[in-house]
């Protein structure tokens, strides 16, 4: 499952596995929590710091994809790590960006999603700005509605409130689990032809 942050103590959540039942904090780098995430069956697609070209990236994740391609938009390279397994471990193949500039580049690139994950709390460009940003460059180059969801530590109703408004499909609170995620995706199949 996914966490958000507490004040400066960001944290990871344990994870319901019987391998990793210890609190993990931010500090801790990937390389160090891949070891724990592989005998837990959530290897990532592929490695965490993967260099290859994006474009690299767009065809392996088409020619993996079973169930589908999803777009995750979170800031948190551990977040992105752990979504990345998630999906893979659902059957869906998937394209990972950090930031809002990011997700544009790699949709405006000829990406056509299933379904956009996209965290709400990200420096620079927010994930309200990014989806109002989508949103428009879907109108003006006459594309269809790529579904977003919305991931935060945020429960208040508010919060979902404005996700909607503001262009969001659905959103989903933190700690996300793979049974919430699936569902998300779920709900979703099907609504973008590639």
């Amino acid at each position: 499952m996914l966490t958000a942050c507490l004040c400066r103590g960001e944290w990871l959540g344990t994870f319901s596995s019987q391998v990793l039942r210890q609190m993990l904090f931010r500090n801790v780098a990937g390389t160090f929590l891949f070891p724990w995430l592989v005998p837990a069956g959530l290897e990532p697609a592929y490695p965490i710091f993967d260099h290859r070209p994006c474009e690299d990236k767009l065809t392996m994740s088409r020619n993996q994809a079973t169930k589908g391609l999803v777009l995750v938009v979170d800031d948190h390279p551990i977040n992105r790590l752990l979504m990345d397994a998630m999906l893979k471990k659902a059957g869906w193949s998937c394209v990972l960006a950090e930031s809002a500039y990011d997700a544009m580049e790699i949709l405006v690139g000829g990406l056509r999603p299933d379904v956009i994950f996209m965290d709400i709390r990200m420096p620079d460009v927010d994930g309200f700005a990014a989806t109002k940003k989508i949103r428009q460059w879907e109108l003006d180059s006459s594309l269809g509605h790529t579904p977003i969801v919305a991931l935060s530590a945020d429960a208040l109703e508010e919060s979902k409130c404005r996700a909607l408004s503001e262009g969001m499909d659905a959103y989903l609170t933190k700690p996300i689990t793979l049974e919430r995620m699936s569902g998300a995706l779920e709900k979703f199949a099907g609504a973008v032809g590639n």
